[in-house]
């Protein structure tokens, strides 16, 4: 290995351990409320999705923890989840080449067992998006449950669980299920 290469290393591990320092503090010192806001800010206004995934997650650990609540349903959190499964999406949506299927069909698919079992270990963020999609919509039915009048906005963002639930199937070219809508 080179003296550059070793330097390069070097310096590539102190970033990771400067940017997980940075996390820690955030998670330390910011509440839940501070941390979603700050992952509004990089979604909307940045367009960084991977910051504002990552300050939408520690928004929901944080809010799970304020809320002092077994399990991980509350009507308080449906906000946090649709955010966070939103940007994992969205993220997920910007990597990919809508038309991917086309060139899959081109190819020759070579598989291989090794790889098969190590892709079914790693959850992506498509499918983690997903299971955050269905917390918020679980946490939307509690608000439903609970409450008789509910807020247009979160009649809206019930609504838009399903389009992006949608969106995944679409994404995975399940087109049936995609028009399904779920009980």
């Amino acid at each position: 290995m080179s003296e550059e290469e070793v330097i390069a290393n070097d310096s590539s591990n102190t970033n990771v351990d400067s940017d997980v320092d940075e996390q820690r503090e955030l998670l330390e010192t910011r509440t839940a409320q501070e941390l979603f806001d700050m992952g509004r800010l990089e979604f909307k206004e940045n367009k960084n999705y991977d910051v504002a995934a990552e300050r939408f997650s520690m928004a929901v650990e944080k809010k799970v923890k304020e809320l002092n609540i077994e399990g991980s349903i509350h009507s308080d959190l449906r906000e946090f989840y649709l955010s966070f499964a939103d940007a994992l999406l969205t993220k997920e949506e910007e990597k990919n080449d809508l038309f991917e299927f086309l060139k899959k069909k081109k190819q020759v698919e070579v598989s291989d067992n090794e790889e098969a079992a190590d892709k079914e270990e790693e959850v992506t963020d498509e499918q983690l998006a997903f299971e955050m999609f269905e917390f918020a919509r679980k946490c939307f039915e509690k608000l439903l449950e609970e409450k008789k009048d509910v807020p247009k906005r979160d009649i809206l963002n019930y609504t838009y669980v399903f389009i992006r639930l949608g969106d995944i199937n679409l994404l995975n070219h399940f087109f049936f299920e995609a028009l399904k809508v779920k009980n």
